[in-house]
Parts: C-alpha cells; structure tokens; sequence
C-alpha cells in the first residue's frame, strides 16, 4: 500500500478528509500491544503525510448537532495538550516536532512538521496538532517570525474498530 497525502486548509479540514478518505486508503489491522490490546481493531493508514496551509484557522472539528456524535476535542482540550502533553518529556507517540523559518512575502514565517509513530485520527488527531499549533505561534512572537504553514506525518495514523461507526455517521459514508 502506499502512503496516502493530502492538503488541507485548517486542521479541522485535514481531520476530516483523513476521516473520509481512510476507508478507501487502510488496512485492518488486530490490536496485538497498546491501547485496546487484544480487544479492539483499528483502520490503520499505512502512512500519511498532510501539509496544513492554515492550522491557526479551524482548529477545532465541527460536530453537527444532529449527528449526535461525540466532539473528539474541544478548545480546552487543545489547550490541555498543549500545557500539559507537549511540555511533558515522557511522550509516547509524538516523535519529532521541528520548526523552521521560510521566506514568506517580505518576511519569513515559522512552519512546524511533526511526526508521530501512532496515532488516533478521531482525537488524537485534532487535539494534538491543535496544542502543537499553539505553541509554533508562542515560537513565532517570541522569535518575531510570522505564522506558517505546518507539516504532520505518521507511520501509524488510525481509528479504533469501536470509531468506525462515528466516522462513517460524521462522514456520511455508509459501509458497502
């Protein structure tokens, strides 16, 4: 299988075209160690690369109140992640986080690329890059670099067996 690449204006976009487009681009596969070990499956890309034109934009998935579906994050919970995930030095999944400085008009402008060795598109997904967000624009005014774009990538990006149903209700795409 080949890795799947997408781009996306605002994460919330990116979260959602990964929610799409994961049930034509995955494999299943059994949880062996981790989360849900022996109990659960995921759909699981084989990787994925996203560039992100504006993650300070639409940070937060929009949930259709009908759908009556559970937020997979909230404005404090990225602020959460950002406090408390990414000043912690015990971090399991993220693997690298790099922050470069590129031209960008008559400036330059901060980007970030991240990568994370697993990770869960339904929550995961939106709340890190979204505290990840937070702290390449702490970065950019304390270094005086305009906001950039961001880059995220990862060996192992899926849901959990027990989301499937809610990504497909959110996405609308029925199992055929």
């Amino acid at each position: 299988m080949k890795p799947f690449f997408l781009e996306a204006n605002t994460i919330a976009d990116a979260w959602f075209q990964l929610l799409w487009n994961i049930f034509d681009n995955s494999y299943t596969q059994k949880i062996q160690k981790g989360s849900f070990e022996k109990e659960q499956y995921r759909l699981q890309y084989p990787g994925i690369g996203v560039y992100i034109k504006y993650p300070d934009q639409d940070m937060v998935p929009v949930i259709p109140p009908h759908l009556n579906l559970p937020v997979p994050c909230t404005k404090e919970s990225v602020e959460d992640c950002f406090v408390n995930y990414l000043m912690d030095p015990e971090l399991p999944c993220l693997r690298l986080l790099d922050f470069k400085a590129i031209p960008a008009g008559d400036g330059l402008a901060l980007t970030v690329t991240c990568h994370f060795r697993s990770w869960d598109l339904w929550a995961g997904f939106p709340t890190n890059l979204g505290g990840i967000e937070l702290l390449k624009q702490y970065v950019a005014r304390e270094t005086g670099l305009k906001n950039g774009p961001m880059y995220a990538y990862s060996a192992g990006a899926h849901i959990y067996g027990y989301q499937e149903e809610i990504a497909r209700i959110r996405t609308m795409r029925r199992e055929s």
